[in-house]
C-alpha cells in the first residue's frame, strides 16, 4: 500500500541541512512506488520531481547526504533511461565528494591526516566513492563523455574485514569499474595516429586479459557468462553485473564487429605472429556476439520470472540489439542466424517495451525493430524450402 505524504508547505520552513534528506526520502519514496507499480508509476513521476528541485537545492549546501541525494536522483534517472539527466547529477555528485577528500582514502597506505579516523566512517564514506566511480565509469563507457574521476583503484575501497557481511555487489562492482576505466582510456584517451596498431592490439589483449579474470571475484552461481542461479529477490542485482560486464567486453571487441574479419585478422598474424593473444583478439566479432547473446538471453530470464526493477537500465540491452544485427546483416549465410534473429527479437521487444514505459517516442522505441519479423519470417521460409541433406551439411 502507497500513501501520500502531506505536501511541504513552504521550502523556507525547513532547515537547509535537512533540504538533502528530504531529497534523499522523496528519491526513495520514488524509487519504491515504481517497483511496486513495475514500471514508472505517477505517483513515483510525483516524488521523483520533487525529489529533483530539492536535490538541486542542496548543491548549495555541499554536504555528504548532498552527494547521497544526487547519486540517488542519478540511479532514479538511469532507471528511467534518462541517461543524460543522470549524467550531469552523477557529476555533480563527484565535484563535491571530490572537494571531501572521500577520493582520497587508502587501504594499503592509510594516513593519519585524513579527515576521517573512525574505520566505520572510513568505511561509509569509502562506500560512498565507489558509488560515484562505478556510476561514471558505467556512463562513460556507454556514451564516452568525458570522466571527472582519473584514478580509479580497489585500493580505495576498504579492506576485507571491514567490508559488509554477505554478497558485496559494491565491492565486485567497484573491481569492474577499475576495468572499465581502463577501457575508455583505451577508447577515448587517444588521439588518432598517438599509438600503432600493434600497441593498439596489445592494449586491447591487455583488458581482455583484465575481463577475463575479473569474473573470478564473483560466486559461481551470480557469475556473468555463467547462468544465473540466484532467488528473484537477487536477480536484478546480478543482472545490472553481467549487463556491465558484457557491455565492456562488446566495447574491447567492437572493432572485430564492425571490419572486415579476414583482413582484421590477417592484420593481427603480421602484427602479433608470436602472440597467443592473437588467438582471442581474431575472435572479436565472435566474442562480441556471444556477450550480445548473453544480454539477450537475460532479458529473457527477466521476461520469465517477471521482474521489472526501476535500478536496470535499457542501455546495455539497446546495444546487444545493435550487436546482434550488425552480426546478421554481416554474416547473412550464418547457420545460427535464425536463433539470432529470435534472440534479437526478444530483446528488441523487451527493449522497447523500456522504452516505451520511460516515456520514449514511439517510433524510436518500435520502428527501428520493425524488419526483425520480416527477417525472421523470410528465415523460416528458406528453412523450409530447403532440402533435408542441405540442414544435415550433406
Amino acid at each position: 500500500m502507497i500513501h501520500r505524504i502531506a505536501p511541504l508547505p513552504d521550502l523556507k520552513s525547513v532547515s537547509y541541512t535537512k533540504v538533502p534528506i528530504l531529497a534523499i526520502a522523496y528519491l526513495l519514496m520514488s524509487l519504491g512506488a515504481d517497483e511496486v507499480h513495475g514500471g514508472p508509476s505517477d505517483i513515483g513521476t510525483k516524488y521523483l520531481k520533487v525529489g529533483a528541485v530539492l536535490a538541486g537545492h542542496a548543491v548549495n549546501y555541499p554536504y555528504l547526504t548532498t552527494v547521497q541525494s544526487l547519486l540517488l536522483l542519478a540511479v532514479c534517472y538511469r532507471g528511467r533511461n534518462k541517461d543524460g539527466l543522470g549524467w550531469a547529477a552523477t557529476g555533480s555528485a563527484i565535484r563535491i565528494a571530490q572537494s571531501m577528500g572521500l577520493h582520497r582514502h587508502s587501504t594499503a597506505k592509510p594516513s593519519e591526516q585524513h579527515g576521517i579516523q573512525r574505520r566505520d566512517q572510513q568505511l561509509f564514506h569509502a562506500r560512498i566513492w565507489a558509488v560515484c566511480s562505478c556510476l561514471e565509469k558505467t556512463a562513460q563507457l556507454e556514451c564516452g563523455r568525458p570522466s571527472a574521476i582519473s584514478v580509479v583503484n580497489t585500493d580505495q575501497m576498504m579492506a576485507s574485514d571491514q567490508r559488509a557481511p554477505g554478497h558485496d555487489w559494491l565491492a565486485w562492482n567497484m573491481a569492474l569499474a577499475e576495468v572499465q576505466h581502463d577501457i575508455s582510456t583505451h577508447l577515448y584517451g587517444h588521439q588518432p595516429g598517438e599509438r600503432t596498431a600493434k600497441q593498439i592490439l596489445l592494449d586491447t589483449a591487455r583488458l581482455d586479459k583484465k575481463l577475463l579474470l575479473w569474473p573470478n571475484l564473483v560466486p559461481a552461481e551470480l557469475r556473468p557468462g555463467n547462468d544465473i542461479l540466484c532467488g528473484d529477490d537477487q536477480f536484478h542485482f546480478a543482472t545490472i553485473l553481467s549487463f556491465q560486464y558484457h557491455q565492456a567486453v562488446i566495447a574491447v571487441h567492437r572493432a572485430a564487429l564492425i571490419q572486415p574479419l579476414a583482413a582484421l585478422q590477417r592484420e593481427i598474424d603480421k602484427v602479433l605472429p608470436d602472440n597467443d593473444a592473437r588467438y582471442r583478439l581474431k575472435g572479436g566479432e565472435a566474442i562480441c556476439v556471444s556477450s550480445a547473446r548473453a544480454i539477450a538471453r537475460i532479458t529473457i530470464e527477466l521476461l520469465e520470472r517477471k521482474i521489472d526493477s526501476r535500478i536496470i537500465s535499457a542501455g546495455p540491452a539497446l546495444l546487444a540489439c545493435v550487436v546482434l544485427a550488425t552480426y546478421i546483416v554481416k554474416n547473412p549465410g550464418g547457420r545460427m542466424q535464425l536463433s539470432d534473429l529470435e534472440l534479437l527479437k526478444a530483446v528488441a521487444e523487451w527493449t522497447s517495451g523500456q522504452f516505451r514505459k520511460t516515456g520514449m517516442d514511439e517510433l524510436f522505441s518500435e520502428g527501428q525493430f520493425d524488419w526483425v519479423p520480416e527477417r525472421r519470417e523470410w528465415h523460416l521460409q528458406k528453412s523450409r524450402r530447403m532440402p533435408v541433406t542441405a540442414k544435415l551439411g550433406t
